[in-house]
């Protein structure tokens, strides 16, 4: 009867799984309006993949047709903090010219009258009595200079500028830019057929450069380069939209012009088809972009795949330097981190923006930008959608979620793989998350089903198994079943011991019941804070906890958790300590030990009963500081690989070197004060005369630690280790330590 429901059942679960597709199918081509949007998660995901692809990719080598000028470190420290006199930007575009660059483009926009100009300062020098007033200072305008300089040079320069995207109130009367090479909408409508719709991007309104300097200049570009919704640019648009005007950007101004300096004649034209935008004819080339009119940028690597020059060489006239540009594309722009222009990108969070125009360019010289091609896209992921979607249906149902969830994985895998070297190292973009996310949808609404027409005695294991483990434990040996072992595995960990403070003498005066309303009392927000620190409480013996960081989750800052967790229990102990004296007659104080290291983690115990915990020397060093604060009248002592990993988020003191019970060898003790700026001015002073009076009187020069520990007291009578190592002290001056002792404190008692 049961393998008959069996079959009866499991359909559904296939039909589920095929409903899955349908809906799918029907999302992508219908809800999306044929144009194969996805949810905007899963567009992000797929920017994620393409970014894991060109990092997985790696460098790729350029057209060596590009070079940046860059306004570097050097050149700022040889002439100055930006902006410079328009005079020295003028020297750079002549010189760079007669080196002979094809063009030279300006990741900058002079905006801006320049402030070093003599003529900007006629008035004050006048009125300061340094001028006369028949001497007019009107020709001495760095502005008009910078123009007429490169005007005169006929140096090929194609200024840069921004376009506003946002509405900031100031467009006014803004001027259009005025560039070369432009499109008049009504124009393109015309020829497109009258309906057509621009998708090309509209800006607000352009911050443009003065006249003055414009004018001198072949022609502009804008040079925006607009990050997506995750901080990163993936895309620059090519064409950009002012009112009823279409304008270029500064890359393919640049290409444009010297390919009309070489004899070229056709002018920019855009490609468009029945599915959109496909991009911009040029050069008797297509220009892919997406149907924005946005190119999609190929990255050739990290910064540095173009050669950057030093805008101060090129200024000096370095002969070095002047011999890179000959027949070069140059980008004057900046690599430095105080003027701003740093972008994220695939390869980097910090990457300059006129490298970024530097790969634009080199994309239109090599027609290798990447490509997002609707069609092909569509046709995939409709095949991803039937044929795995069905066939992962019919694995899961007559499979099992096992055998189906590695075909599923394996089928992803491929599908990853495939992407990768079929369409990403040939330039093209396919987005497959959306049926990736689909076959997991599959695989979730199957195996569900499976689930809960099968998977009883599943259940039933799991129940029976988790009654011998901790929750957490179980979660985690789900999904790492390869790490928990009796033979165990090395981990970088912190421990914590702690125990409370004359406990044996409190439970004596407590009835049971009060003595467990006590203890719950206590632990409860304890174990809360030890949790709320990402920490794992291993067991508890009596009022004492064991907990570790690191364990049985990998935690990279595992001993600043811990730390933190520590001063925290203090605090709240601090704050409950009355009302636990106003219910039970008791104020609890508590000890603590800290200790980092190596560990052996695992399920420790017999084949048929263990539970998962730690060993090794780290631990019991950690177990040996909690009583050791007895010694010195302290809340928590730490060892000093916890104190070295959490240093910098930490106050603490050396305390002593010490030798614990069962050790041959001296180790250095810390103890835990606060965390990071949190120490008072008393504090900070006493550490200081206690730490010094700890060395000298390693050194032996027990008079003088005495002087300091005394200077110490004065500011706290009642610090702990000062008053311990005074003691100390008072019994070498009686008894000296042997010659052969170095400054170590042994302690005989692992209480």
């Amino acid at each position: 009867m049961k393998d008959i429901m069996k079959r009866l059942l499991k359909p559904s679960a296939f039909k589920a799984g095929l409903l899955v597709v349908l809906v799918a199918l029907l999302y992508y081509f219908e809800g999306s309006q044929y144009s194969g949007e996805k949810l905007p998660l899963l567009d992000s995901l797929d920017d994620r993949v393409t970014d894991f692809m060109f990092q997985i990719r790696g460098e790729r080598p350029t057209t060596d047709s590009v070079v940046i000028l860059d306004i570097d470190e050097a050149s700022l420290k040889a002439l100055g903090q930006w902006p410079w006199a328009r005079s020295q930007v003028a020297a750079l575009t002549v010189n760079a010219d007669r080196a002979g660059a094809k063009i030279i483009g300006f990741d900058i926009v002079f905006a801006e009258p320049d402030r070093l100009s003599l003529s900007a300062h006629e008035e004050y020098l006048k009125k300061k009595g340094y001028l006369t007033d028949d001497v007019s200072l009107a020709n001495e305008d760095n502005d008009v200079f910078f123009g007429e300089a490169i005007l005169d040079a006929e140096a090929k320069a194609i200024l840069g500028y921004f376009m506003k995207m946002e509405d900031d109130g100031l467009r006014g009367s803004s001027p259009p830019p005025l560039p070369e090479f432009s499109m008049e909408l009504a124009k393109l409508r015309e020829d497109l057929g009258g309906g057509w719709e621009c998708p090309i991007p509209v800006a607000y309104r352009p911050i443009l450069n003065l006249q003055t300097i414009a004018d001198g200049a072949m022609s502009e570009g804008f040079y925006n380069a607009i990050p997506d919704s995750s901080g990163i640019v993936r895309n620059v648009p090519l064409l950009m939209r002012y009112r009823d005007t279409i304008y270029p950007h500064l890359t393919l101004e640049m290409v444009r012009e010297v390919r009309a300096e070489e004899g070229m004649t056709d002018t920019p034209t855009l490609a468009v088809s029945k599915s959109g935008l496909q991009g911009i004819h040029f050069d008797g080339k297509l220009i892919p972009t997406d149907l924005e009119c946005k190119l999609l940028v190929n990255y050739r690597g990290n910064q540095g795949a173009f050669p950057y020059i030093s805008a101060a060489d090129v200024i000096a006239g370095k002969p070095e330097a002047l011999a890179q540009l000959k027949d070069k594309y140059a980008l004057i722009g900046t690599s430095t981190w105080g003027l701003r222009d740093l972008r994220a990108t695939p390869f980097a969070q910090s990457f300059p923006g006129v490298e970024i125009l530097a790969t634009v360019i080199d994309n239109i010289l090599a027609n290798d930008p990447l490509r997002l091609d609707i069609l092909t896209e569509r046709g995939v992921i409709a095949t991803i959608l039937v044929v795995g979607g069905i066939g992962l249906t019919i694995l899961l149902t007559y499979s099992g979620a096992l055998v189906g969830g590695a075909a599923g994985f394996a089928l992803m895998a491929f599908l990853v793989i495939g992407n990768y070297y079929g369409f990403f190292l040939r330039n093209q973009i396919v987005g497959i998350t959306y049926p990736l996310f689909t076959l997991v949808t599959i695989y979730l609404v199957v195996s569900v089903l499976n689930y809960f027409f099968e998977g009883r005695e599943k259940r039933i294991i799991r129940g029976m198994f988790s009654t011998m483990v901790s929750g957490d434990v179980l979660r985690y040996m789900e999904d790492n079943p390869g790490s928990f072992s009796l033979a165990g595995e090395e981990r970088q960990a912190t421990m914590f011991f702690s125990d409370v403070a004359g406990f044996t003498t409190i439970s004596e005066s407590l009835t049971p019941q009060d003595l467990v309303l006590l203890l719950n009392a206590y632990l409860t927000p304890m174990t809360e804070i030890v949790m709320g620190h990402q920490g794992y409480v291993d067991k508890y013996e009596g009022d004492a906890i064991m907990a570790e960081w690191g364990v049985p989750y990998p935690l990279e800052e595992h001993a600043r958790l811990a730390c933190f967790a520590a001063l925290d229990q203090q605090e709240k102990l601090t704050e409950m300590r009355e009302d636990l004296y106003q219910r039970f007659g008791h104020r609890l104080f508590v000890r603590m030990g800290l200790n980092s290291g190596t560990v052996s983690a695992g399920n420790m115990g017999s084949t048929d009963r263990f539970s998962y915990t730690v060993m090794g020397d780290a631990v019991n060093q950690a177990a040996r500081f909690e009583p050791a604060n007895k010694d010195y009248d302290t809340d928590i002592m730490m060892g000093a690989s916890t104190y070295e990993l959490a240093k910098p988020y930490i106050e603490a003191r050396m305390l002593d070197k010490i030798i614990v019970k069962g050790k041959t060898e001296p180790i250095d003790i810390y103890e835990l004060i606060a965390k990071r700026g949190k120490l008072s001015t008393d504090q900070a002073e006493i550490i200081g005369l206690y730490e010094e009076a700890l060395k000298v009187h390693w050194e032996r020069d027990f008079e003088g630690a005495l002087k300091k520990l005394n200077e110490g007291l004065r500011i706290i009578p009642d610090d702990g280790p000062c008053n311990a190592l005074l003691e100390r002290i008072k019994r070498y001056t009686v008894t000296p330590p042997p010659d052969t002792w170095q400054g170590e404190y042994v302690r005989t008692s692992k209480d």
